[in-house]
């Protein structure tokens, strides 16, 4: 969530996953729909806001949410999305944001201070962390995803309680 072309929802399925999807984007979905029947899959795609997903609470064991965190731009915006990721897995979710301790981010405050308009917002782990918290997840693992560049992904699980 969102399932942009659909390449996580294919790699996945891939290895054996049942998979949902669901994107607000019409045209996303689309791509998803043909890139899943090409495969082979049988995907469930759904229209979703991820402000306010429409699914269940704890509908699924797990949520992936990929290349989407980076590009919301404030606190508030961050804690509601993750809250909804939360709210709709039962066990885990794993979710991509960019670290702003990388030369990559350094780059774009510098792109920043010369009157750029940012249109990636790094997030730290310890940010990221604490908006799970909030919702009763720990972080299990960091998986920095490339030396360059500032592609993290976080993988969370719901706490015993």
């Amino acid at each position: 969530m969102p399932c942009g072309g659909g390449r996580v929802t294919v790699l996945l399925g891939q290895l054996g996953y049942e998979m949902s999807a669901g994107d607000y984007s019409d045209p996303m979905r689309q791509i998803t729909r043909e890139t899943t029947a090409a495969n082979g899959l049988k995907v469930e795609i759904f229209k979703e806001d991820i402000e306010q997903l429409s699914q269940r609470d704890q509908s699924f064991d797990a949520i992936v949410c990929f290349r989407f965190f980076h590009h919301l731009p404030n606190a508030e915006l961050r804690r509601k999305v993750v809250g909804e990721l939360c709210r709709v897995a039962r066990r885990h979710v794993a979710m991509s944001y960019f670290n702003p301790r990388t030369l990559r981010a350094l780059e774009q405050e510098i792109r920043k201070l010369r009157g750029r308009k940012l249109t990636v917002f790094n997030t730290s782990l310890a940010e990221v962390s604490a908006y799970f918290a909030e919702y009763g997840f720990r972080l299990v693992k960091n998986f920095r995803l490339d030396l360059i560049n500032n592609l993290h992904l976080a993988v969370f699980e719901r706490a015993p309680r």
